[in-house]
């Protein structure tokens, strides 16, 4: 590992110590307050904390996902001016890792485009959210996507080419999206061989691969009605026997949420200062801006208080069954 690789890391392990977790919903949980102002309050030492009260508009009415993108693209800004003197090797496995964000999103976007809907769907990366509001056809996108910097736009652009000479309403989106996914998994996992001054990056980022399959076959199975057990033949980790012997699809989305952020952070968390304390950071902002866009809609919104910390209070729950 480089000197600059070096400090890189040093600067995020300090910065870990400043993210939103579980201990601080438990606090939201234990104030009993009824307002966004008063939540924000309790835990305002924190950088995102600051962020949203200098740059949010906290409105009745306000979109989680507007939230969650803000939040979003603060910390990847962040994490850039951070990485400035980094190595190649280092911001282009970032940028890969980014990667994950556009393809859910482009996706849903072609969709939107399909059905000739006058909305759109809005992205964490502003290249996307400007240049994707007037594309007519998929060499338009492939356009829009080269000329973005904070991703490895590649990833999408591969396999975007073999649909270059079909309109949009002729895409199988389908098809596209595996073909992304496939993509995208294979070019993450090899840009983490990369990183030689690892100890767990590698495991983590399988552990990542998997479970993104196993949760979309899932989710699929359930919301059919069909049986899920034979998803254990495919995917033998204690905690997915867990979520197939105990949960429903009713509750499965704070297990999802505990195990792609929470478990797998805990694999990383505790190693030497090494290339794991870039992923865990990652995931430790992906979460915390889950977490804190969902907390500002619901208390913007003036849902039931009692609902409120119910919700909350079940993801702790998991999180502590699990850890």
């Amino acid at each position: 590992m480089n000197i600059n690789d070096f400090s890189a890391l040093c600067e995020l392990r300090i910065r870990c110590l400043k993210v939103v977790d579980v201990k601080d919903v438990k606090k939201i949980i234990e104030s009993e307050v009824t307002n966004v102002g008063d939540v924000l309050t309790s835990i305002s030492s924190y950088d995102a904390v600051e962020y949203v009260y200098s740059n949010v508009k906290l409105d009745r009415g306000l979109d989680v996902e507007a939230v969650f993108n803000e939040l979003s693209s603060y910390w990847i800004n962040e994490l850039f001016n951070v990485l400035k003197i980094a190595s190649a090797d280092l911001v282009r496995f970032v940028k890969t890792y980014l990667t994950r964000y556009v393809v859910p999103q482009l996706i849903r976007g072609i969709k939107y485009l399909q059905v000739g809907s006058s909305g759109r769907p809005k992205h964490i990366f502003k290249c996307l959210d400007y240049g994707l509001s007037s594309v007519s056809d998929v060499n338009d996108i492939i356009k829009v996507v080269r000329g973005c910097r904070e991703f490895d736009s590649a990833i999408v652009t591969e396999v975007l080419r073999s649909y270059a000479d079909q309109e949009l309403d002729e895409v199988d989106v389908r098809r596209l999206e595996k073909e992304l996914d496939e993509n995208y998994w294979s070019r993450l996992i090899v840009e983490s061989y990369n990183l030689k001054g690892s100890i767990n990056l590698h495991y983590a980022v399988r552990l990542l691969r998997d479970f993104h399959r196993f949760d979309m076959i899932f989710k699929q199975k359930s919301i059919l009605g069909e049986d899920v057990s034979d998803l254990l033949k495919l995917y033998d980790y204690s905690i997915y026997r867990k979520i197939v012997r105990d949960l429903s699809i009713d509750s499965y989305d704070y297990v999802s949420n505990m195990f792609k952020y929470l478990y797998i952070s805990s694999i990383l968390k505790y190693s030497p200062l090494s290339y794991d304390t870039l992923l865990y950071y990652m995931l430790a902002k992906e979460w915390e801006a889950i977490t804190l866009s969902y907390i500002i809609y619901v208390f913007t919104n003036r849902l039931d208080p009692t609902y409120v910390r119910k919700s909350l209070k079940a993801l702790v729950d998991v999180y502590g069954s699990h850890h």
